[in-house]
């Protein structure tokens, strides 16, 4: 299969370097996904997915993996597409910026293989669901958040700013957060629901296999729960607890998750060697509280380095630097990258060649480790064999010796031949140089061995500087691939940025210049309408001077009190006139000059119609005349003032002329406000007497009635006995009601008196409150003249002469004008008076009884109009035509006379009010 595939991905070319190189390239590839994504129940080696994340810098795109991903018989094997999903987990944390890009229109790819594969209830089956879901969820978040890179790591800057400080966007990230986060937990959980509850499978090849994914997840985890727990703080802070209600609850289930996940983890000795499992906090985060974001610790996870396997030799470790300026000079640089787009692309290439070298280096550096390790620990073993060896032989030797010395000794003590003893000690002497030698070599060998350790000491501490070189180069590469990424993006940004600011400054200047011309406009139709302005309010005030004086149209029903407080007014708006005409050259607008215009002429009309009325009600002739005559100077100023404005030529002067005249109106309040209080009028002896002809009215009334009920019982037998029985009981309790009334009314205005008075006397209250007691008088006039109204109309009816319509208006009108009295005698009563409140019930009292002589006079009426009807049984076919023709003819009659006596009422009605109104000196 892979010699098709790279049959199908190297066609012959020509024999170019570059071509060369780009073909070893894709046959590297190619052989490493092809050890990495095989069908052997193993764990995918860190090597090959090295070298195919490598491939993607390299190519700057992942379209190579995929075109390989494309032919792998996925379908056909679990294990070979578990390991497919392996790899493009890492390459999509680690692989080039443009890899989540490319990987995006393969999800459907990926969901079939899901779906397949999910149908599968056993072994890998439902993990590669899991998976995939897994892998589409990870590619749509990015691709949702492009600003996001592959491995999560963002800053709090970084973040803020990919938020906008929008708490919109934060809630939606959020969520998303979540599902991710979701997909991960639900992974680990059947990963670890296939193993047995022992985990003595979790040290065998098929048991990594499934565990192996779970190292990118927990990378991943732990980023999105750091996400998780800072954007909840964000949205505590700016959104109410109860509508996150919802996301604290979600949080918390995936924080007992996910603590169970890393813990489990913690527990498996093959996770001990390869990644130092993050912890999580005992409780939760309290997002209620916002401190407790400052005691929130960003989960970390390490991956310990590879152990060193070979020596590297010393090599020249001053790494390129490859980090940019510092954040203050961010902002400055976006804009010289964005104006040197050429610059940008030819250092973004010199930094993917630096990228190549320094890995090509790190393969070398690896390989020199490999040879290296091999060559010492060949060396060691000799080493240490041959030190066995020398121990060993000065073991016998030293054995030797001893034998030989207790054989001469047994010889001394025997004294056996001196030849034998010379041979000996001879013997001895060649044994002990033997010893001597031995012990200078054995005590050379330790030398040796002592410096061979601490060489090899010294090769152990340069592999392990020389990886963690290897380390910081690998951070410095995922810095750099990352800015790389930001980089790209900006210029892309600064490009759309170019060109939307060279429209918009286009746009604005062709907006300034539009909005030039039509304030031009605006300021000629704005003078245009205060010439209209000022026109119309000319003839408006010349109409209300030339308008006939006694004419009723124009006229105000006004105290003087009231006049000049409307003159007060009018002095105002000729300030704010003043005001406003002044502020034309430093303010171009006029509207409220025009405003002004319409307030000053407008009051000035109306102030006018006032003195009309002051004018026709003043009894001093000469006063009246005079005011008149100002007032008309009045207008004919005002009107030379508009023009004036009108004709943009005008001063302070302007005004001075008007103001006098205005003035000089209002200091007329003390000639006329006296004027127009008769005191020689005594008020208490008119509202005493008023009130007895009132009392002796009701009492005539009451009389007169009970007089007539006598005399209707010794003269009317049946109904008619009967109807006018009713009536006359029901008006007598009218009658009597309104006596009530009155007597209530009578006690109230005492205590009325005798709180508002103090130390003054009743004549005087009544003379300062002239108002108040003149239309308690005009009550008691109409309440006394409506009482004999009511008695006439029941006399009248009680004899046959007049209609129950005439009595039931009659006593509407004693309850109206009762109403009348009531509203008079409580206008100055505290609201909390006892007696206030007998009024109030008198007066409830009166209308029941008005609506009790309605109701009895239309019910006699019906009983009247049924006595009387005719028997139309005996009626030829021309009479009854006949009757009901002229029945037609009188109801149109009637209805005539009924639209008629509505309109007289009415009139009626108007001129009775206006007649009350001069009698009471209402205003």
């Amino acid at each position: 299969m892979s010699t098709h595939m790279q049959k199908v991905l190297n066609p012959r070319r020509s024999g170019t370097s570059l071509d060369i190189e780009k073909e070893k390239q894709e046959s590297n590839q190619l052989i490493s996904i092809s050890k990495a994504i095989n069908t052997n129940e193993n764990p995918v080696k860190e090597k090959h997915i090295r070298t195919i994340i490598i491939g993607t810098h390299q190519n700057k795109s992942a379209h190579l993996f995929w075109t390989i991903a494309r032919n792998l018989r996925l379908q056909d094997n679990p294990i070979l597409c578990w390991k497919f999903c392996h790899v493009l987990h890492k390459l999509l944390r680690e692989g080039y910026r443009k890899t989540i890009a490319d990987s995006y229109p393969f999800r459907s790819m990926l969901k079939d293989l899901g779906k397949m594969w999910g149908l599968l209830r056993e072994g890998y089956g439902k993990l590669i669901q899991n998976y995939s879901n897994l892998l589409i969820r990870k590619i749509e978040f990015h691709a949702n958040n492009q600003r996001i890179p592959g491995n999560l790591m963002v800053s709090d800057e970084e973040l803020d700013t990919i938020g906008e400080n929008d708490v919109n966007i934060f809630f939606q990230l959020c969520c998303e957060v979540f599902d991710y986060l979701d997909e991960i937990l639900s992974l680990q959980s059947n990963v670890f629901g296939s193993l047995d509850m022992s985990r003595s499978n979790s040290m065998t090849m098929a048991g990594q296999c499934r565990l192996a994914p779970l190292i990118p997840c927990i990378q991943d985890s732990s980023q999105l729960y750091d996400f998780s727990v800072k954007l909840l703080f964000k949205l505590h802070d700016a959104l109410p607890a109860a509508t996150l209600e919802g996301h604290r609850n979600r949080f918390l289930n995936q924080f007992n998750i996910l603590k169970s996940f890393y813990l489990n983890s913690k527990n498996l000795q093959y996770f001990k060697n390869l990644i130092q499992v993050p912890s999580l906090p005992n409780e939760p985060p309290n997002f209620l509280i916002q401190s407790n974001l400052e005691s929130h610790v960003t989960p970390v996870c390490i991956l310990p380095p590879e152990s060193p396997e070979v020596e590297v030799d010393q090599v020249d470790m001053n790494l390129v630097d490859l980090s940019f300026s510092s954040a203050t000079d961010d902002t400055n640089s976006i804009w010289s990258l964005n104006n040197n787009d050429n610059k940008n692309d030819k250092e973004i290439e010199e930094k993917d060649r630096i990228i190549e070298k320094l890995m090509a280096h790190i393969q070398e550096l690896e390989v020199q480790m490999k040879n290296i390790r091999a060559e010492d620990y060949q060396i060691m073993n000799k080493l240490k064999q041959k030190i066995s060896e020398l121990e060993l032989s000065k073991a016998q030797i030293m054995e030797k010796e001893i034998e030989a010395l207790k054989e001469l000794e047994k010889q001394k003590n025997n004294n056996e031949n001196t030849e034998s003893v010379v041979k000996l000690t001879d013997r001895y002497n060649r044994m002990k140089d033997i010893y001597n030698n031995l012990r200078a070599e054995h005590i050379e060998l330790l030398r040796n061995k002592a410096e061979i350790d601490k060489h090899l000491s010294s090769i152990q501490q340069e592999l392990t500087d020389s990886h963690n070189s290897k380390f910081t180069l690998e951070s410095q590469l995922r810095d750099l691939t990352r800015k790389e990424a930001q980089i790209s993006s900006m210029s892309a940004e600064s490009s759309d940025l170019k060109k939307k600011i060279v429209e918009n400054e286009n746009q604005l200047i062709q907006i300034r210049n539009d909005l030039d011309v039509c304030k031009r406009k605006l300021k000629d139709r704005e003078w245009e309408l205060l010439g209209i302005v000022i026109n119309i309010m000319q003839k408006l005030s010349q109409n209300t001077k030339t308008q006939d004086i006694q004419s009723s149209s124009v006229s105000v029903n006004c105290s003087p009190e009231y006049f000049f407080s409307q003159l007060n007014e009018l002095s105002k708006h000729l300030n704010s006139l003043e005001e406003s005409s002044v502020l034309i050259p430093l303010n171009p607008s006029i509207d409220t000059l025009i405003s002004n215009i319409l307030d000053y002429f407008l009051q000035l009309s109306y102030s006018f119609n006032c003195a009309k009325t002051i004018y026709l009600t003043i009894p001093n002739i000469d006063r009246g005349q005079e005011l008149m005559n100002n007032c008309k100077e009045l207008i004919d100023l005002s009107v030379n003032m508009s023009k004036k404005i009108k004709s943009k030529f005008y001063d302070s002067n302007t005004f001075i002329d008007v103001k006098q005249c205005l003035n000089k109106i209002i200091s007329m309040n003390v000639y006329i406000i006296p004027e127009s209080v008769d005191k020689t009028k005594n008020l208490e002896k008119l509202l005493i007497d008023e009130m007895s002809e009132m009392d002796k009215a009701i009492n005539e009334a009451v009389l007169r009635i009970e007089q007539m009920l006598e005399l209707a019982k010794k003269k009317d037998t049946g109904i008619k006995l009967e109807v006018n029985g009713q009536i006359l009981d029901a008006c007598t309790y009218l009658m009597n009601a309104i006596k009530q009334l009155i007597h209530d009314a009578k006690e109230l205005q005492k205590e009325i008196v005798s709180q508002g008075g103090g130390s003054t006397s009743m004549k005087d209250f009544y003379q300062r409150n002239h108002r108040w007691t003149e239309g308690l008088i005009s009550a008691a006039k109409v309440v006394a003249a409506d009482a004999k109204l009511l008695v006439e109309s029941a006399d009248k009816v009680i004899l046959g002469s007049g209609k129950f319509e005439e009595l039931i208006a009659a006593s509407q009108e004693i309850a109206g004008a009762s109403a009348q009295l009531v509203v008079a005698s409580r206008v100055k009563a505290d609201p909390s008076s006892d007696k206030l409140g007998k009024l109030s019930k008198s007066s409830k009292v009166v209308s029941e009884a008005t609506g009790n002589v309605v109701a009895i006079t239309k019910k006699c009426s019906q009983k009247i109009e049924d006595a009387d009807d005719l028997d139309f049984s005996k009626l030829t076919l021309h009479q009854a035509k006949r009757l009901e023709m002229d029945s037609q003819v009188r109801v149109l009659e009637l209805e005539n006379a009924l639209e008629k006596e509505r309109q007289k009422l009415a009139a009626l009605r108007k001129q009775h009010y206006h007649l009350a109104g001069a009698s009471a000196g209402w205003t």
